[in-house]
């Protein structure tokens, strides 16, 4: 690996913080990389291999990476093809890949909800028993969240009346510092930047081209209004939940 992109430098220097901030040295370190094959996950992907890669950083522990892709089969051969592509990007970046197919309960009313804490448990899982197989020190769940993510949750919860502390947003960990979104502040523009550097190849959610569900909604109809009175307004919200949070921890 020749050179990073600024995202990926910005990326390593966020890995070397957390490496820092374990008070280890020479332990295992397990990162799963949560992967959907939209451009958003594929960027994550090739930039931890991009970051972990380069030959000059400093990282005091080694740290493992592998992919996880669920198959919600909600799209039909959509989704079959989703899975592929994942596994067959993963073989080329030489990244392990451990792809799933869930079954959810009947008559479930939220599928996304249920859908996000069956993914998580199962994220969970496989951290846990590649751990005890490779003796790892620690793991992390990783996911792509980013700016973007962060504006419209805040939206969202400020809409079902969340009061401050749903100013908090999508943070970089999560309170376990399990769950690890090392693009909680990257702005959206910046992942498109560097997935047309890096000629990333992405696919496509066509349900996210409907306003079935409300986030859709918020990101299709709303932001590009913010968007026209605000190009930076994602750091504008971002500074608002720091604010918030802030606030919230005093009362606490």
């Amino acid at each position: 690996m020749l050179a990073l992109s600024k995202l990926e430098f910005q990326l390593l220097n966020t890995l070397i913080r957390l490496d820092e901030s374990l008070n280890t040295m020479h332990s295992t370190i397990l990162f799963n990389i949560q992967v959907s094959g939209g451009k958003d996950s594929m960027c994550l992907l090739h930039s931890f291999h991009a970051a972990l890669n380069f030959k000059k950083h400093p990282l005091k522990n080694r740290f493992i990476v592998v992919a996880q892709h669920f198959n919600h089969g909600m799209r039909n051969k959509e989704s079959q093809e989703d899975a592929r592509f994942v596994e067959t990007s993963c073989l080329k970046l030489g990244v392990p890949i451990y792809s799933q197919k869930l079954v959810y309960p009947p008559k479930k009313k939220n599928f996304q909800n249920c859908a996000r804490d069956i993914r998580k448990q199962e994220a969970l899982k496989l951290c846990q028993r590649l751990a005890c197989e490779l003796d790892c020190t620690k793991y992390f769940v990783v996911t792509a969240h980013h700016a973007r993510d962060h504006v419209e949750t805040v939206l969202m919860h400020i809409l079902r009346g969340s009061g401050m502390n749903g100013l908090k947003g999508i943070q970089m960990f999560d309170d376990s510092r399990v769950f690890f979104r090392p693009f909680a502040e990257t702005p959206y523009g910046d992942i498109e930047k560097n997935c047309q550097w890096r000629h990333i190849e992405f696919r496509q959610d066509s349900s996210n081209e409907t306003d079935v569900y409300t986030r859709n909604y918020v990101r299709r109809h709303i932001l590009p209004h913010f968007d026209h009175i605000n190009v930076k307004y994602e750091q504008a919200f971002l500074r608002l939940s720091s604010a918030g949070r802030q606030r919230f921890d005093l009362q606490s």
